[in-house]
């Protein structure tokens, strides 16, 4: 049992920190983020199968994010259907958006959650910004340790 009373054997994506010169680094400073696929599947808990056509991206790991996001192209080439329409409150104030069913890959630990997520015009450059947020609606599935003292950043899941 490790000192988070995790389970030694649990499976964990390693947060990453991405730094405004587009590379990711093991420690602070930067934004933390995992690898993670956004994607619709319709088979989704169907059991063991092959998975093709993946498009990873860093995801941002947004403890102050309620929802999870990802802009309107991440969507669309994820095939999430739209299941509703939102009003949600951001930096800039009020803003209509829509609610789609998605499902989130951590391809490294090979987990996939079934989730809501709305679309936003995140900061998206093509190449180094986030066009996926993780929030707590993913986060509360797992564990999330951000120990900086003992240099520890893992998204433990269940």
């Amino acid at each position: 049992m490790s000192s988070y009373a995790i389970p030694d054997e649990t499976k964990f994506a390693q947060i990453r920190f991405l730094r405004k010169d587009g590379k990711t680094y093991a420690r602070p400073p930067g934004r933390p983020v995992v690898v993670a696929v956004l994607r619709y599947d319709p088979e989704h808990g169907a059991g063991p199968r092959i998975i093709t056509g993946l498009k990873p991206t860093y995801a941002l790991i947004d403890t102050g994010a309620d929802n999870n996001y990802a802009t309107p192209k991440l969507i669309a080439e994820a095939g999430c259907p739209q299941i509703g329409t939102a009003r949600l409150r951001n930096g800039g104030g009020w803003t209509e958006s829509t609610q789609h069913l998605a499902h989130i890959l951590l391809p490294e630990t090979g987990n996939q959650y079934e989730t809501d997520v709305f679309s936003s015009n995140l900061v998206d450059d093509g190449e180094h910004g986030e066009s996926l947020i993780i929030g707590v609606l993913v986060i509360k599935a797992g564990r999330l340790v951000m120990d900086f003292q003992a240099d520890i950043y893992r998204l433990y899941v269940e």
